[in-house]
């Protein structure tokens, strides 16, 4: 589970890809808008 504002989100999928090597995530279609600022910022938009 992910909590916080979109800079925290995606600093921690950035460090569970350092630790872990995850590079996919699962997005529940409900959240897809939600979530689709903190994959802009992982995308480097």
């Amino acid at each position: 589970m992910l909590v916080g504002g979109v800079d925290g989100v995606a600093d921690q999928l950035l460090k569970r890809r350092e630790t872990f090597g995850a590079n996919y995530i699962s997005v529940q279609q409900s959240n897809f808008e939600e979530f689709a600022p903190v994959a802009q910022r992982l995308a480097g938009l």
